[in-house]
């Protein structure tokens, strides 16, 4: 519509000059003006076509992504002659997402890594969160740690500016990768997050992949019926969407479930409609997955020649990232882009500097003039302190890990022995009594092997992240919960804050008692754990206790006897709604 306006309001207006010139002179006029109207007019309607193929809905670029990813890049080579580095990026970054759904992932982290250097120099910080995001996301197979990286730096960006349409996508894709690390009530937390913004502005073409990945979760627990559900709500709206690429993938999971309720009928149906559409589309990776998946349904109905024929077929479209030589060359973009990124920030901060440094050096070249001699008297007397200090360090340091690997060398091998003859011994005596005594005391083996690994993993270090410190708290709560108990971890900070790991054991041993209290006695059903710069904060919402009346026990006196010994304030807090207890003043 905008551009046959302009097209339109364009010839109308040469028309009009036309009808009205008639001397020579006005004639030549009404030529120059025409010539330099005309490349405006011309930079126009290529910004609005570009900007038009950039914002085509996700669906419509998947339906047919080989034929469509010459074009953006087509668009970004003209977008780059006329000055147009927005329209440029955009380009680059749907080309990108075209390559990965097309297996060839050494473009697509080519054309990402371009967009995202773009985006920071404009500095675009809302693009720049969804790159990172989508980074992140398609990195999950090759690197599942430098994924998680890029999608919590793109969390953080999102959530600081309050950039709530993208944060429907990330929520999504880090509820992913959550999954991929089993950690499936922090996915399940993610996955709502997203689909609540998603009903929230609308989006139709987003809410399948939510419930998509809800429903994917159910059915890893088993709970069919609720999956299907999810399912069977995200396919109505594909349908309506013609969202091929979606359907497909919609089906790919049914089968998987069909398959387990033994409704092989139902899964084969799925798989074929899958495999026609996706070579027709050439969506290698869904063709491969689809044909994998039929190989196993043909092993399940013993017709082992179609089982082997799919399988080769699955083989011939295997994901390229298996290839040695394709991994080296993605970390090799990937390498050159970290060092491009830190040479980019380094020259901001110089630049940032430069006045202010040459102040300082004049400043601090008359410093030096005046006190030369005292600093050269004070380098010869700290000079041996110094080094004394050194070689004492390097002393510490070799001692610890020697303490730290005779642990696990030594010690943790014995416990291990011992567990392992006790449940021997424990399966082979006939008498229950000695049977259970046995069992109890090879579980205190196990325990122990449990606090000495703890300890080894606290002492192998000087300083361990806050971040690295959470997730272990986390790991612990996911293992003393139950089933209808919900953990909530948030950190409050920055993730890559230190604390010493004298200190890190400590609140790690007061975070066990907290969480253990709460399991045991509180009968809650959610537990909250913060990490701030200052304080870390364990709460929950199940039944509390007056504090005047109670008798601290020896769990509580050994939580305010760490307090205490890394200098730091132990403050409880219980009322009807749940008990919550913070430890201040972390350094």
């Amino acid at each position: 519509m905008i551009r046959l306006k302009k097209e339109g309001s364009y010839k109308m207006g040469i028309v009009f000059l036309r009808a009205h010139v008639k001397s020579k002179f006005h004639k030549i006029t009404f030529l120059s003006f025409t010539l330099l109207l005309l490349p405006i007019y011309t930079t126009s309607q290529n910004r609005i076509q570009i900007d038009s193929l950039n914002h085509l809905p996700f669906e419509q670029k998947v339906k047919a992504p080989y034929n469509l990813v010459n074009t953006y890049l087509k668009f970004a080579e003209q977008a780059k002659k006329n000055g147009y580095t927005l329209g440029e990026m955009e380009a680059y970054e749907n080309a990108s997402l075209l390559y990965y759904y097309l297996g060839k992932y050494d473009r697509e982290l080519h054309y990402s890594l371009l967009s995202i250097s773009g985006y920071k120099k404009m500095g675009k910080k809302d693009k720049l969160a969804r790159s990172y995001g989508e980074l992140g996301y398609r990195m999950k197979r090759l690197n599942l740690n430098k994924a998680l990286y890029y999608m919590r730096k793109s969390l953080r960006l999102a959530e600081a500016n309050s950039y709530e349409k993208i944060l429907m996508g990330l929520y999504d894709n880090y509820g992913v990768l959550k999954e991929m690390q089993l950690q499936y009530d922090s996915a399940y937390i993610y996955y709502t997050r997203g689909l609540e913004l998603k009903r929230k502005y609308k989006d139709r073409s987003g809410l399948p992949y939510s419930l998509n990945n809800l429903g994917g979760l159910m059915a890893l627990q088993n709970k069919y019926e609720q999956a299907k559900l999810y399912f069977k709500e995200a396919l109505k709206i594909r349908k309506q969407l013609y969202d091929t690429l979606g359907i497909c993938e919609t089906y790919l999971i049914l089968a998987d479930i069909y398959q387990k309720e033994r409704a092989l009928d139902s899964a084969r149906m799925n798989l074929n409609f899958v495999i026609e559409q996706a070579g027709q589309k050439q969506l290698y990776l869904l063709l491969s997955d689809a044909y994998k998946k039929r190989a196993a349904l043909n092993e399940i109905e013993r017709d082992l020649a179609a089982a082997l024929s799919d399988e080769r077929k699955s083989t011939r479209y295997v994901d390229s990232l298996t290839n040695q030589s394709m991994r080296d060359k993605l970390a090799e973009l990937q390498v050159n882009f970290e060092t491009k990124e830190k040479e980019f920030e380094l020259l901001n901060e110089r630049l940032k500097t430069n006045s202010f440094r040459n102040w300082l050096w004049v400043l601090g070249l008359t410093v030096v003039v005046v006190f030369l001699s005292a600093l050269s008297i004070q380098f010869r007397r700290t000079s041996e302190k110094r080094r004394l200090e050194l070689q004492n360090l390097k002393n510490l340091e070799f001692e610890r890990m020697r303490i730290s690997r005779d642990l696990h060398d030594n010690i943790g091998a014995e416990l291990t022995l011992i567990t392992s003859k006790l449940d021997i011994k424990a399966a082979t005596t006939t008498r229950r009594e000695e049977q259970s005594e046995l069992n109890d005391i090879a579980s205190l083996s196990r325990e122990a092997s449990v606090l000495l690994r703890e300890t080894i993993w606290s002492i192998r270090q000087d300083v361990i992240k806050k971040e690295e410190l959470l997730e272990r708290i986390e790991q612990f709560a996911v293992k003393r919960k139950h089933s209808d108990l919900v953990i909530n971890c948030e950190i409050e900070c920055d993730p890559t804050e230190e604390v010493t790991s004298a200190n890190a054991l400590h609140l790690y041993r007061i975070a066990q008692e907290a969480i253990n209290n709460s399991v045991k006695y509180a009968k809650a059903n959610l537990i909250r754990i913060k990490f701030g710069t200052n304080y870390i904060e364990i709460s929950d919402n199940g039944e509390g206790f007056d504090l005047e009346t109670y008798k601290p026990g020896y769990g509580i006196q050994n939580i305010k006897q760490r307090a205490e010994e890394i200098g730091t304030e132990f403050i409880l807090i219980s009322t009807n709604n749940g008990t919550t207890i913070r430890i201040e003043g972390l350094c």
